[in-house]
């Protein structure tokens, strides 16, 4: 199984749990750490890789406006 932010990206991209998506937890991940100084390279690469992923679900595209 590749662990490259782009595969993950697609898995997470229709991902949704009962109190969101599962695109918004990372961008909110990325949010969080780096208004604490804390930086992430996957994190990051993620969650870039995530406004390029394809979706349908109109949560993840709003959140890929963030």
């Amino acid at each position: 199984m590749s662990r490259l932010p782009a595969t993950v990206a697609l898995s997470i991209a229709s991902a949704r749990g009962d109190i969101g998506t599962n695109a918004d937890y990372v961008w909110k991940l990325q949010a969080t750490l780096g208004a604490l100084g804390i930086r992430d390279d996957y994190v990051s690469e993620l969650a870039l890789a995530l406004h390029e992923a394809p979706c349908n679900d109109k949560l993840h595209q709003r959140g890929a406006s963030l």
